[in-house]
């Protein structure tokens, strides 16, 4: 009898063992050490918010002008661009430069991370706008990527995810920023 409970106490714990082993490796369970407990890791300042100034341009009554502001900024190339351009489309609303309230929808990156594809939630460039208008809205957001955002070197542009159709402005290929 005591042969069988020994047995049976020793598969128990080995089965216990087993499973967490097993979830030791599936990254279940997390095993901290008694001194990792009391370290303080170092903050990076990679991953800090901060609020910086940016400057945002615009073409209005035949001269360009700028505005600046101040928009959240992080370690997010991304993210920062998001930022800049959700407050360029407010300035453009507030201008009444665009014809709709129009805001981005999302900001995607290329791997070199020289590319940007901005998406936003309806068009741009309307058909009753002439070309000027058209190509001044496209260039004031490229003079804000450009002075705020420096490594980017093209920049497409998207309705929805998808591509621009305009009888005016081929938006089909990128816009340097140079």
């Amino acid at each position: 009898m005591n042969r069988n409970i020994l047995i049976c106490g020793l598969s128990s714990a080995l089965c216990v063992v087993g499973m967490l082993f097993f979830a030791y490796q599936k990254e279940l369970l997390i095993i901290r050490s008694w001194s990792s407990l009391h370290t303080q890791y170092p903050t990076h300042a990679n991953h800090a918010i901060e609020k910086r100034a940016v400057k945002l341009f615009f073409y209005k009554d035949h001269a360009w002008h700028h505005e600046t502001q101040h928009v959240l900024w992080t370690y997010n190339l991304a993210e920062n661009i998001r930022h800049t351009l959700s407050a360029l489309c407010a300035v453009f609303d507030e201008e009444g430069i665009t014809q709709e309230k129009v805001h981005i929808q999302s900001v995607a990156l290329s791997k070199c991370m020289c590319h940007v594809y901005l998406s936003f939630d309806r068009s741009l460039l309307h058909s009753q706008q002439s070309i000027e208008q058209k190509a001044a809205i496209i260039e004031a957001i490229l003079k804000t990527v450009r002075e705020d955002h420096p490594t980017i070197h093209d920049v497409f542009f998207l309705t929805k995810h998808k591509l621009i159709d305009d009888s005016h402005l081929d938006m089909s290929k990128p816009w340097p920023i140079n």
